[in-house]
Parts: C-alpha cells; sequence; structure tokens
C-alpha cells in the first residue's frame, strides 16, 4: 500500500483553516506511521494511536477528537479485532473507516453494519487511499454499493444459519444430552447408565432426535450436529 509519494500539486493546503485530525489504528508500525506522513505531506494532522489496549485506544482517541479514525481490523492480541473496538469509538462519538487487507464478505460486513463509514482496502495504490481518505472527510459515501452487497450477503446467511440451527433449537434438554453422548461415542447402554435412565427411554429419545433433526440414523444426526457447529 504505501509507495514513494510527492504532495499532489493540484492540492492547496490553506494554513490559515484548521487540520484535519486522523487518527489511525493499526499496529503494523512501519505501514501506519508511512501512511500518516503521506497525510500529514497532504496537509492533515495525522498520527498514529500509541494505545496497546481498547481502553488505552479509546481514551486516546477520545481526547484527540479527530475528525476521523482509520482503524484496522486486523489488530494484536492485547488490542483485540478492529470489529470489538468500532462500536466502542463509534459510541465515543468518532468517525470510522476500516483500513484492512481483509477479504472476509461476514466480517467486512459486520463493519458496515455495527455502523463505519466505509472501507478502505490496503492494497490499493496511495493515491486511491488518499481520495478515499479525502471523501470520507468530506462526508461523501465511499463504498455504498459494495456496502449494500454485503449486507445483503451476511443477511442471506444468517437466513441459511437459523434454518439449520432451527431444528437443533427444537430438541428437549434431555435430547440434547443424548445427542451429546452420542457424539462422544456411547452406545445406549452407556447413554442410559449415564443419564439414569432406561433403556426404552434412551430410543424414544434417539427416536424423537432423528425425526427432529430428519436424518435416519444416529450417524448422520451427529454429522448434521457437527456440521452447523451445534457441537464441537
Amino acid at each position: 500500500m504505501v509507495t514513494e509519494h510527492q504532495p499532489r500539486p493540484d492540492r492547496i493546503v490553506n494554513l490559515e483553516e484548521p487540520l484535519s485530525r486522523i487518527v489511525i489504528v493499526d499496529d503494523h508500525t512501519f505501514l501506519a506511521q508511512s501512511l500518516a506522513a503521506i497525510l500529514r505531506d497532504e496537509g492533515h494532522d495525522a498520527w498514529v494511536a500509541a494505545g496497546t489496549t481498547p481502553d488505552a485506544i479509546v481514551g486516546e482517541v477520545g481526547e484527540a477528537a479527530p475528525c476521523l479514525v482509520l482503524l484496522d481490523l486486523a489488530l494484536s492480541p492485547s488490542i483485540g479485532s478492529g470489529l470489538e473496538l468500532l462500536p466502542r469509538l463509534l459510541h465515543g462519538g468518532s468517525r470510522v473507516v476500516m483500513i484492512t487487507g481483509c477479504t472476509s464478505p461476514s466480517e467486512l460486513a459486520e463493519c458496515f453494519e455495527q455502523g463505519a463509514e466505509g472501507i478502505i482496502d490496503k492494497a490499493l495504490p496511495m493515491e486511491g487511499v488518499l481520495d478515499l481518505v479525502e471523501r470520507a472527510l468530506a462526508g461523501l459515501p465511499l463504498n455504498e454499493n459494495r456496502r449494500l452487497n454485503l449486507l445483503a450477503q451476511l443477511r442471506s446467511a444468517r437466513i441459511r444459519e437459523e434454518a439449520l440451527q432451527a431444528p437443533f433449537r427444537d430438541l428437549t434438554d434431555k435430547e440434547r444430552a443424548v445427542l451429546g453422548l452420542l457424539d462422544a461415542g456411547l452406545t445406549a447402554k452407556g447413554i442410559a447408565d449415564e443419564l439414569f435412565i432406561s433403556m426404552s427411554t434412551v430410543r424414544s429419545h434417539i427416536r424423537s432426535i432423528l425425526i427432529k433433526l430428519g436424518v435416519h440414523s444416529q450417524l448422520a444426526a451427529v454429522a448434521r450436529a457437527r456440521d452447523v457447529g451445534w457441537i464441537n
């Protein structure tokens, strides 16, 4: 993303106007510092947040009251995900644009869902990054079509997930226990001994599980539970 850069000749910086303050939250030090330097060349008051914990960063950004926060999605373990930090920054009144190399549609959609004003791809040439930063500072939409498409994909994925999970929510507590023990490799007798119930009751629970999950064998029930993440 960061390349040799000369201030654009068509950009005139009026020193009498207050500078646009931009805080970059990114633990990739070289990239972040380079971007901050380039933004300063463009006439902005840009710097990299020094905090190494979520509380420190939120406090630092709140005290600075920037016009814009550029937030990376993948941060250090001590800070956590940018998705976790995003709502806290928004709650403090910051305008946030994600700047990331992430390509996961679901994660990018969640950024928009939580309130990020846009997403800047780190793979863009520097001029493209600067143009998007300028648009964000001007309050212009950055990638509206992408936002709508990603949110539509996220809604569709959640509908599919809901349909897959629904049968498992219909299981009784005892049926869930039986299914878990089937996954652990216990026989019907082993389940009866473990749960202190009769063999006939175990068989009744297993029949009910198969019907509710729409499968025809215990192995298929366990496989379905694993496929949807109900059993890890």
